[in-house]
């Protein structure tokens, strides 16, 4: 499958930028979900910084709720998978015993991203229910660093760290109530 943009090229871009060119017609919001797809499909064998990708965001942007209209117009974006809710989304939490737990409603700050124009496809890991400062519970996954795979992420921001700092995509959803991005945002640059 072709890309929409090299992988040097898309790391020129922040969020603002792509908004941008999505506005200006040169791309699309699904050509931009194909990128952090296959961004994804080529990091995280090895990171495991994302828990999911949805299908349907990934294909069809604005049927899954990203707005034209906003700011970020069809910009992907990751949630971390601990917080803010997405309808009909599993919301796992980093743990075995939330497995299949699965949100009746939108946040509402999950409503405000949409209204921005974010596409949600996707969600991040956590440390189990972010109680931890990094990732690493083997049931589960253990993220990893992208500067050095043998070092942890930190958290409990983990899998949105490690995706950004590799490069999958510029802006993606992360909580901080005693560090939990600050660290890892520290820790991988």
């Amino acid at each position: 499958m072709a890309l929409a943009m090299g992988w040097d090229e898309w790391a020129r871009h922040d969020a603002v930028a792509l908004a941008g060119r999505v506005r200006r017609g040169e791309l699309t919001a699904a050509e931009l979900a194909a990128q952090v797809a296959a961004g994804v499909a080529r990091v995280n064998p090895v990171l495991h910084a994302v828990v999911e990708l949805f299908d349907d965001a990934v294909a069809d942007p604005h049927a899954a709720g990203a707005r034209a209209d906003g700011f970020f117009a069809g910009v992907p974006f990751l949630m971390k998978d601990l917080g803010p809710t997405m309808a009909g989304r599993l919301q796992e939490m980093g743990s075995r015993f939330m497995q299949g737990n699965r949100a009746t409603e939108d946040a509402f700050l999950t409503g405000q991203m949409r209204r921005a124009g974010l596409n949600l496809l996707g969600r991040t890991t956590t440390p189990e229910f972010g109680v931890c400062s990094s990732a690493e519970n083997p049931a589960m996954y253990i993220t990893r660093n992208p500067w050095d795979t043998a070092y942890t992420t930190l958290g409990s921001s983990a899998g949105t760290a490690a995706a950004v700092a590799a490069g999958v995509l510029p802006l993606s959803h992360a909580t901080d109530g005693g560090g939990s991005i600050r660290i890892p945002a520290g820790a991988n640059g």
